[in-house]
């Protein structure tokens, strides 16, 4: 499913900072990492 990248970056910003904010560093990670390889493969798609 295609999400506009304002709203996956707003989404996961959100799920990013909610894991800080309940002192869960492991989700954090998970929702940082999930972050950066959707919008590194974004990026690439982009650039075809």
């Amino acid at each position: 499913m295609y999400v506009p990248l304002h709203e996956e970056t707003i989404e996961t910003h959100r799920e990013i900072t909610n894991a800080i904010a309940s002192h869960d560093p492991l989700r954090a990670q998970d929702a940082m990492y999930l972050h950066l390889v959707y919008n590194r493969k974004r990026i690439q798609l982009s650039q075809k």
